[in-house]
């Protein structure tokens, strides 16, 4: 009977002793889901883009037994390191804009460069376009064979003569200078005209296409001034020699002629600064021409 009672005991014990073991794994069973939850808090902290949020979800752990708890707090922790990483990301995010900042420099350089580009065509203008000059005087708007009082004084020194008092001038011929003909120009010819009277007084051709200029007071005859093939005439009695204005209050003018051959022969005769100008005007070899008026008045 003693025997019995005993092993009666000793069941009732090993009953007893496996319903604690029970008890005891469930309460671990219970408190360590608790603690799982504060183990997401941890992979939350792997949210690098800083979302600390995630971190949050460790807290839930806090509900559960102190191993619970410092899962939540290794949870909170993850929210910390999440929000560092999220500082960390703005930062290199403020980096970034910064660079921007630098690139928009750089665009603005490039702006500066493009307008300096801009500012180098103007290298584009091209040569001076064909005209003819003086420095005893210059063109002036209007000036007609009717209109003389818009005209410019060509001065007494390049005149021949005035016949209202049979006076003797100087007669030397004014300087003149011209810009380089259009492309394929390979000599020149000058003819000075009386327009209101529509008569021819001096002509030169078979300039060099290589001369822009006449030397003020030209010598007389073939040549003048070392220009080596130039030729020249007029009306006065030498004919070849400059031969200025004669009459006051007339208006004159000098046309230069860009000619696309080297020389021309025109068949001189009695009169040969008619048969220049003459050649001249009805000429294909004529490229273009230009003219500088003035008038002889006092």
């Amino acid at each position: 009977m003693r025997i019995a009672s005993t092993a009666v005991l000793t069941a009732l014990g090993l009953v007893v002793l496996a319903h604690g073991g029970v008890l005891a794994c469930s309460s671990d069973a219970g408190s360590g889901n608790e603690p799982a939850a504060g183990s997401t808090g941890v992979a939350g902290a792997a949210v690098t883009a800083g979302a600390g949020g995630a971190g949050g979800a460790g807290a839930v752990g806090g509900a559960g037994a102190p191993a619970g708890g410092a899962a939540a707090t290794a949870g909170a922790g993850g929210a910390l390191a999440g929000g560092a990483g999220g500082a960390g990301g703005g930062s290199a995010g403020a980096s970034a804009g910064s660079g921007g900042v630098a690139g928009s420099a750089a665009g603005a350089g490039g702006a500066s460069g493009g307008a300096a580009g801009n500012a180098g065509m103007g290298g584009m203008g091209g040569a001076a376009p064909f005209a003819l000059t003086s420095p005893s005087f210059m063109n002036k708007m209007g000036c007609a064979a009717n209109n003389v009082g818009a005209c410019d004084k060509i001065p007494t020194e390049n005149w021949f003569q005035d016949p209202g008092t049979s006076t003797k001038y100087p007669d030397h011929s004014p300087e003149l200078d011209w810009t380089a003909g259009p492309s394929g120009t390979l000599s020149y010819a000058i003819v000075l005209h009386d327009l209101t009277n529509n008569f021819n007084h001096w002509a030169v051709w078979n300039i060099p296409g290589t001369t822009y200029q006449l030397p003020a007071s030209l010598p007389a005859g073939s040549n003048p001034a070392g220009i080596t093939g130039v030729k020249q005439a007029s009306f006065n009695a030498n004919k070849d020699a400059y031969a200025g204005p004669g009459a006051v209050g007339d208006v004159y003018q000098f046309t230069v002629y860009a000619l696309k051959v080297a020389t021309i022969s025109p068949n001189l005769g009695s009169n040969p600064q008619d048969a220049v100008r003459n050649l001249l005007e009805g000429s294909a070899d004529v490229l273009k021409k230009v003219s500088l008026t003035g008038a002889s008045v006092k």
